[in-house]
């Protein structure tokens, strides 16, 4: 398994490179972990002060943004299946 290493260029605020990481959370089927791991990430995230943005996509179970939508603006809902759903995502990577 490959290690990514982003704790250098997250925790150096002075560095003249700016990064931003995309990740997704897929699958079709249910109970998979998709919501568990996704948490968990963000719970690292916020411990550790590193900024990020949250995106839930799902419309039957909105587990992340029920849990995280009161912390700061980190976590947002998005539709996909309307048109221009994706908008604010696309946006938001373009900042």
């Amino acid at each position: 398994m490959a290690q990514v290493k982003t704790k250098d260029l997250a925790e150096d605020k002075s560095s003249s490179m700016l990064f931003k990481l995309l990740i997704f959370m897929v699958s079709d089927k249910g109970g998979t972990g998709k919501s568990t791991l996704t948490r968990a990430y963000v719970d690292i995230l916020h411990a550790r002060n590193i900024d990020y943005l949250a995106y839930d996509g799902d419309k039957r179970n909105s587990q992340l943004y029920r849990h995280y939508h009161n912390v700061g603006k980190s976590v947002n809902k998005l539709n996909f299946s309307i048109e221009g759903g994706a908008d604010e995502l696309i946006e938001a990577m373009d900042r």
